[in-house]
Formats: C-alpha cells, structure tokens, sequence
C-alpha cells in the first residue's frame, strides 16, 4: 500500500516514521513518502488516488483548504471544520475527511486539560486552527482567535483579534496553531506585560517553540500528530488498528 503527504516545504515531517511503526505493528506492508509540492501539482496526486495508484494522501500547510476543492465529496467533519487533512476513495468517489480534531481532541484528554471556564486563545486562523476551534466549540467554548492584522482569510470565530491586541495578555490557555514560531521580541513583550498563562500548546511537535516558554505548563503537539495519523490510516483502510495504545506508546518514545 502506499501513501503519502501533500504540502509545502515539509522536509521536517515525521509523519514516515509513523507510519513505520504502523507498518511494524500492524504487520502491513507499506510505503510513505513526503510530497513537497506546488498547488498546481495537486490534481496530479488526485488521479494518482483515482487510479489506485496510492491508497491514501495527508494534507499539511498550506493545502489544507486548498484540497477541499479537488475532492469529490466531504465528510460532515470535514464541512463543519473548513479542512481537509486525509484524502482517500470510496466507491470510485475520493472523500475529504478531517482527523485533525480528532487528534486534538486526544491531546487535550492524554494530558488531562480542561477547556471549560478558561479564557481560550488560538493563535492562528488556517486548517490547523479550525480543527482546535472545533473541538473546542463542541464543548460549548467560544475561543478568541488571534490572526495577523492584514490576513484575508475568512473569521473562524465571531471573537478575532490582532496579534497586538492586549486582550491576548489575559488568557488562561494558548493554543498556539500556526505552521511558525513566534519571534522572540514579540514573546519577551507579552512577558514584561505579564502574560503567563496557566498552559500553552504549541501544535508545532518538531522543534521547543518561543511560545511554550509563557505558559506555567507547555505542550507540545505530538500526541495531536500522533493520533490524527492513526486515525488516519483507519480511515485509509476502513477498520480499526488492534492495540492502538501499545502503539501510542512506541510512537511517544521515538518521536
């Protein structure tokens, strides 16, 4: 089987290695390969899925809603998000889904967060901070969203805000969702204005952010890679992946 994932710049991914360790615990052979590429390239990767010529596509930045267009039909999740991260085939049709939130949603579990009551920033307004505004919004939270001043992009949620709004020094949780660091003058800012909030996560998994260095408990978004890709391959393959937790281990411990 093969698969692979679709974006721009992406050298840095982890997502092989994965999927190396669901191909050693699941016992299925399989390939997955970094497709490093232009937005004029996508199609070519569609009727490569079309002619059973790859098993299954992730989506990272910057075509996370780009792809939306190049897909047959969309799944409920993936309309209601705005996103698509997994492309695959059903009955000759090539479906948009979402797992994004779904990892998300399992960061927050793993490692016991609670949204509720909390003053809920995410910074950030592309795929990535659609999913998190989702789960988020299916717990009832209306977070604020804070987005660069000149963004074109259409509001996620009715509370967005610029980067240099103040209202950004008074939230309990971060959720930093953009595919960059922030600089270091702009953090060392926000502390000397007493920003400190109770937990920051970073969805970034491949480097220690300037972010994470805010909040009294930071995270990474490993775990949130983790088990969108899981899902993922369920989804690739329609069924379930046995042990899933033996294998949530060893990705912990390789990743």
């Amino acid at each position: 089987m093969k698969f692979g994932l679709l974006g721009k710049d992406i050298s840095y991914s982890k997502s092989p290695m994965i999927f190396k360790l669901i191909k050693e615990h699941t016992g299925i052979e399989l390939s997955y390969d970094l497709f490093d590429i232009e937005k004029d390239e996508i199609n070519n990767y569609i009727l490569l899925l079309k002619e059973g010529l790859l098993d299954g596509l992730q989506v990272t930045k910057p075509y996370k809603e780009v792809v939306m267009d190049f897909c047959d039909e969309l799944t409920e999740t993936a309309k209601k998000i705005g996103s698509v991260n997994t492309i695959y085939v059903r009955d000759q049709k090539v479906i948009g889904d979402n797992t994004d939130a779904y990892g998300f949603y399992q960061l927050l579990r793993h490692a016991s967060i609670i949204l509720n009551h909390q003053h809920i920033c995410i910074l950030g307004n592309g795929g990535a901070a659609k999913s998190v505004y989702h789960v988020c919004q299916n717990q009832l939270i209306t977070p604020t969203i804070f987005k660069r001043s000149n963004s074109l992009k259409e509001s996620i949620s009715p509370i967005e805000k610029n980067y240099s709004d103040d209202a950004l020094l008074k939230c309990n949780i971060i959720i930093q969702a953009t595919s960059h660091d922030f600089d270091e003058v702009f953090i060392s800012r926000l502390k000397d204005q007493g920003c400190q909030p109770e937990v920051v996560i970073d969805l970034m998994y491949h480097q220690e952010t300037n972010v994470m260095s805010l909040g009294k408990h930071a995270y990474d978004g490993k775990l949130m890679l983790i088990f969108q890709a899981i899902q993922s391959f369920e989804l690739f393959l329609n069924q379930k992946i046995k042990h899933v937790e033996i294998l949530v281990e060893k990705m912990k411990g390789v990743l």
